[in-house]
């Protein structure tokens, strides 16, 4: 008998961040969006396929609001920036006296602590008032109270550092993003002149924070009638780009418009873009960061707008009238809302400049109606790296190929089919199998050649033309893959 040692090299595509953690959203009066459990609902475009459910929630918030789930999408706990509620809905333990505010533009924001599933932090806004706390952050140990969790350490300070700026000076907008590793966070805010970016890792939160200089001071943060210090802030699921919507009463309003560095934590190269409209408050962007979505939230400018991102001078268009916030959803699609309005808006094309929207009637039912808040997320989140496989893989094996696709779209926007074009010469394969209830579609594929090759998914929509945005690309290594023998072994020594 020979004995052969035989040695393999398997490596996959594994990113820490994931769309299913979005996947339960609460806000207003003690509703709700469940994309956990979705279904076709009759809107003003048809039928759409893939609609979250309305579901009862636990907090009455007038704006801030924030929730979060684990990585298969079950619901861990949401607050409104005060109370913090478990998963049955009831005051999580030691979940109250965190001092966030219902009444900041975002009360709070969910950050998972890397490589220790189990804990959480909580970073909290107050409201504009040159007395609040400033932005604090809290722990919560989802392994105590039998699985519900915990609150383990509350309202900490996050300071300016070497800004100068006291704690009060805190604004009311708070954001996230994945660190250029894959691994670790940054929590963002936009404070006067100034970014500031606290780096989140396995060891904790980094009190001394990156500051970048935006070069205008929109003032100390006041009550009404200025409000200085209302409106959102977000970074691009790509994390490059960074905007902050300026709200201020009877002043011009701009969108400060800047580039993101993930490694560096770093902000630079801004842009002031005025918008002439009172109150901007609420900001999203297409999940190709090509286009910026925005709301007004007052008078007769209220509703939503939008703008080409990489064309700072051409104009914004109006595209819904009284719309008060939006917010990019784990399907890819842009959903908004009006405060105490009955109908949810559904933006299915946001990576097209918002062509087509349904309005879904009725979705809400009084009393449990939205209000002015949604809530926010790790912007990487929705930033998923589609094609997912073996980074090393032998000639002549299979190897196993897959596209996560949250949704195939509805309407003129519905995906027909995927073609896949594996670089090598071989035909393209054509898979017309979608479904609105499947997300990841698969193909097995065999090299017979080394070398590096680049495989090309392209989604066609029923008109037959391809959808160019959402083209998704992946470089794959096929390698000579050799029997290693433990030379050690004499084979003369072995029995027969």
């Amino acid at each position: 008998m020979r004995i052969i040692l035989l040695i393999a090299i398997c490596i996959l595509n594994i990113s820490v961040y994931a769309q299913k953690q979005a996947y339960h959203w609460y806000f207003g009066t003690n509703t709700g969006l469940d994309f956990s459990n979705t279904h076709t609902e009759s809107t003003s475009l048809g039928n759409v396929l893939g609609v979250p459910s309305t579901v009862q929630g636990p907090i009455n918030t007038f704006e801030g609001c924030f929730s979060i789930s684990d990585i298969n999408g079950n619901f861990l706990f949401a607050s409104d920036g005060m109370t913090v509620y478990n998963k049955n809905l009831a005051v999580m333990q030691n979940g109250t006296g965190l001092l966030g505010h219902p009444s900041s533009t975002n009360s709070g924001i969910v950050i998972p602590v890397p490589d220790n599933p189990a804990l959480y932090y909580i970073v909290t806004a107050p409201d504009r008032n040159n007395t609040a706390p400033g932005l604090c952050y809290s722990t919560v140990n989802m392994s105590a109270n039998g699985g519900l969790g915990a609150v383990v350490l509350k309202n900490v300070s996050l300071t300016f550092g070497s800004s100068g700026y006291p704690v009060n000076h805190a604004y009311e907008n708070l954001t996230a993003v994945g660190h250029a590793n894959g691994k670790d966070y940054w929590v963002v805010s936009r404070v006067r002149s100034k970014i500031f970016a606290w780096l989140i890792t396995s060891a904790g939160i980094n009190v001394t924070p990156v500051i970048s200089e935006i070069g205008m001071d929109l003032g100390i943060p006041t009550i009404a009638p200025s409000s200085i210090g209302v409106g959102a802030i977000k970074i691009s699921p790509d994390g490059k780009r960074i905007i902050h919507a300026d709200y201020r009463f009877g002043l011009d309003h701009y969108l400060t418009i800047g580039n993101f560095d993930t490694s560096t934590g770093k902000a630079s190269s801004f842009q002031f873009v005025s918008t002439f409209l009172e109150n901007l408050y609420s900001l999203e962007f297409s999940p190709t960061a090509n286009y910026l979505y925005f709301t007004a939230i007052e008078r007769e400018h209220r509703g939503l707008y939008v703008k080409p991102i990489n064309n700072i001078s051409a104009p914004f268009t109006k595209i819904l009238p009284n719309i008060d916030n939006v917010q990019l959803g784990p399907d890819n699609r842009i959903y908004a809302i009006g405060n105490m309005q009955s109908s949810l808006w559904i933006i299915l094309d946001p990576d097209n400049g918002g062509t087509q929207i349904a309005e879904v009637p009725n979705k809400f039912v009084s009393p449990r109606l939205p209000k002015l808040g949604l809530p926010p997320f790790i912007t990487s989140f929705f930033n998923i790296k589609p094609i997912k496989g073996k980074e090393l893989v032998c000639v002549g094996n299979d190897a196993e190929y897959s596209v996560e696709i949250p949704s195939i779209g509805s309407g003129t926007q519905q995906i027909a089919y995927l073609e896949w074009n594996f670089g090598d010469g071989t035909p393209v394969v054509k898979d017309y199998n979608m479904s609105a209830s499947v997300t990841t579609y698969k193909q097995i594929h065999k090299y017979e050649n080394k070398g590096v090759y680049t495989i090309r998914v392209t989604p066609y929509l029923v008109n037959g033309l391809p959808e160019n945005s959402k083209i998704t690309t992946i470089a794959s290594t096929i390698a000579e893959c050799k029997i290693v023998t433990n030379k050690m072994i004499r084979s003369d020594l072995l029995p027969n």
